[in-house]
């Protein structure tokens, strides 16, 4: 199973247009994630300068997750429940089909503007 890193969405890089244009675009990740159905439960990690998104399982409770001592040992456990995985990569494949569905959409709503 792979840990996939989100520093940037191709249409809507994460550096440009300052943190309102950051915040909307958390904000997109998040609905995506949020009104997909999945059968693992996901979370957004935004500790760091690259946003990791990734079943919960992976995560820890500490201020940064990712970096916490745990989170190598989590993630090497995780990969060899192989029913895990396969849920897992067919939510993030249903995730990133709802993700590029809602970027659509925004951007034909601002053509229409």
């Amino acid at each position: 199973m792979s840990v996939i890193r989100c520093t940037a969405i191709n249409k809507f890089p994460i550096s440009a247009g300052g943190s309102r244009t950051h915040d909307r675009k958390l904000r997109i990740i998040e609905r995506a994630t949020r009104t997909t159905p999945t059968q693992v439960e996901w979370r957004i990690d935004t500790s760091r300068r690259n946003w990791l998104l990734t079943p919960s399982r992976l995560l820890g409770s500490s201020e940064n997750p990712a970096a916490s001592p745990g989170f190598d040992e989590r993630v090497r456990v995780a990969t060899q429940d192989q029913d895990f995985c396969i849920r897992a990569l067919a939510d993030l494949n249903a995730i990133l089909r709802t993700l590029h569905d809602l970027i659509d959409a925004q951007e034909g709503e601002r053509r229409r503007d």
